[in-house]
């Protein structure tokens, strides 16, 4: 099941339109102008990414506020807009996609009251399917290696607890923080393990699921 985001592509966009985002614990502050923009940005993305798919043999099934809406949404915080976090989460909707060999391609975005759209941070957003579908591996893709200890050391395996005592100590920062706090939830909450790895490096999934050493940050209990 894929989970994606797109915040170069929807930088991208804003800054066409001279639009400047704000940034709360890095999570996007997002008003009516702004989440019209990130709705359009992420279906069109959604839609590359089951296009692509197919020419490479594989059938992909969209999800998205348009087309099989699979996640509830309630506001998170005021301060940030259309920012929405999972409320509910229709898994028979994926489910019945894995049955017809079709790969889930999921955009984070959700409904709230009046059918409004809501952002939602991309790794809440796979956390929250993950939890719901009692994953084996919760894997997030990102542009760095994993989590680093205090000498910039790549850690390869770590605890929920000494997860939060970094984020205490303020060696993860920014937007590691809800990244982090994403692992730690999702650990606590029936996922067997959450991976951090590099999405830059070639063929880094295979390496975490088929290698002894793995790829990245393991964060389990």
């Amino acid at each position: 099941v894929v989970v994606h985001g797109g915040g170069p592509r929807i930088k991208r966009e804003l800054d066409k339109k001279n639009i400047i985002s704000k940034f709360i614990n890095g999570l996007r502050v997002t008003d009516k102008k702004i989440v019209d923009i990130v709705e359009k940005v992420l279906i069109d993305f959604n839609a590359d990414i089951v296009i692509s798919l197919k020419k490479l043999g594989t059938e992909g099934a969209s999800f998205h506020t348009k087309n099989n809406n699979i996640i509830e949404v309630e506001p998170e915080r005021e301060e940030l807009g259309f920012v929405g976090i999972p409320k509910k989460i229709n898994i028979n909707l994926i489910e019945k996609a894995l049955n017809n060999n079709e790969l889930p391609i999921i955009a984070p975005l959700g409904l709230g009251q009046n059918n409004q759209t809501y952002n939602i941070n991309g790794d809440t957003a796979a956390s929250a399917i993950a939890k719901k579908l009692e994953s084996r591996r919760l894997i997030l893709m990102t542009n760095v290696e994993g989590v680093y200890d205090d000498k910039k050391n790549l850690i390869s395996e770590i605890k929920p607890f000494d997860l939060e005592n970094l984020i205490k100590c303020k060696i993860v920062e920014g937007g590691m923080i809800p990244k982090i706090e994403n692992c730690v939830d999702a650990v606590e909450h029936g996922v067997r393990g959450v991976v951090i790895l590099d999405g830059r490096k070639p063929h880094s999934i295979l390496h975490e699921i088929f290698s002894e050493e793995g790829s990245g940050t393991l964060i389990r209990k």
